[in-house]
């Protein structure tokens, strides 16, 4: 009995002995564990006040995938302010801004802090219209912009600056927009698509009278009128393509103009002698 007594006092004092012991390396772990977290807070606030953090110059953002528009106009249209910080960056805002402003159809955007700096990948929309800046005002001719840039499927323009130099490697658009931009940019998205499908070529779209749309095509020029909507556009192009013979029945120096303001009743304006 009292050797049983003995056996039971040893395996509670070695019991005793352990939990003392589990409650050191608990204590020292979570020593440890506190440690670290104050250690890597620390370092995480002493990283983001290093002025290595900071985008110090536009060559830290890096541009990918465009094909037409160069970096730097990418890099400008940003408008990001330096030095700025890495973390600062509101990408996206800047995705918008980009949509908004340049001929782009999609942005990426990626931060980086080693090295400090920014990833810009893009893809951008090619140029289908040559076009003069919308600053042109027609009312005043002293104040015209001779800028000449590009339009994308979307109405969006962007200076000739913008594109790369050897743009001559990739399609260049030989389709020509005049006339007051405030007039013509508010219908180009529906327009261009109906443009595109014409049977008839068309070389440029003359917009600088509101009230009578002129195409150069292939069958000369032709006066459409006012424009009213996409679909009185897409019947008057029709009965354009309809005329395709008519080079066959009378030569096309003597045509001034084809005349299809009335749908009923098409025209041909010949050269008087």
């Amino acid at each position: 009995m009292g050797n049983q007594k003995h056996i039971l006092a040893n395996h509670y004092k070695k019991r005793r002995e352990q939990l003392k012991q589990n409650r050191r390396i608990e204590f020292w772990q979570a020593t440890w564990r506190l440690f670290f977290l104050l250690l890597v807070t620390g370092g995480i606030c002493w990283a983001i006040a290093l002025p290595n953090w900071l985008i110090l110059r536009k060559s830290q953002i890096q541009i990918q995938g465009n094909q037409y528009l160069t970096s730097d106009a990418i890099r400008e249209l940003l408008g990001l302010s330096y030095p700025t910080s890495v973390l600062e960056i509101q990408s996206q805002k800047l995705i918008q801004q980009l949509k908004d402003n340049a001929a782009i159809e999609e942005v990426i955007i990626t931060r980086q802090l080693l090295p400090p700096g920014a990833i810009v990948t893009v893809r951008d929309r090619p140029p289908v219209a040559i076009a003069l800046s919308p600053q042109t005002q027609l009312d005043d001719p002293e104040s015209y912009s001779k800028e000449i840039g590009f339009l994308d499927e979307k109405g969006i323009w962007m200076p000739k600056s913008s594109y790369q130099n050897d743009l001559e490697k990739l399609p260049i658009p030989n389709f020509k927009v005049t006339g007051n931009s405030s007039h013509y940019l508010q219908y180009w998205p529906e327009i261009y698509p109906i443009i595109q499908q014409a049977t008839i070529k068309i070389y440029e779209l003359n917009w600088e009278d509101p009230s009578n749309t002129i195409l150069r095509t292939t069958l000369g020029k032709v006066h459409l009128g006012a424009y009213s909507s996409p679909a009185r556009f897409q019947e008057q192009l029709a009965v354009l393509s309809k005329m395709q013979e008519l080079p066959n029945k009378m030569p096309l120096v003597q045509i001034d103009w084809i005349d299809l303001k009335d749908l009923n009743s098409p025209q041909i304006e010949v050269y008087s002698p």
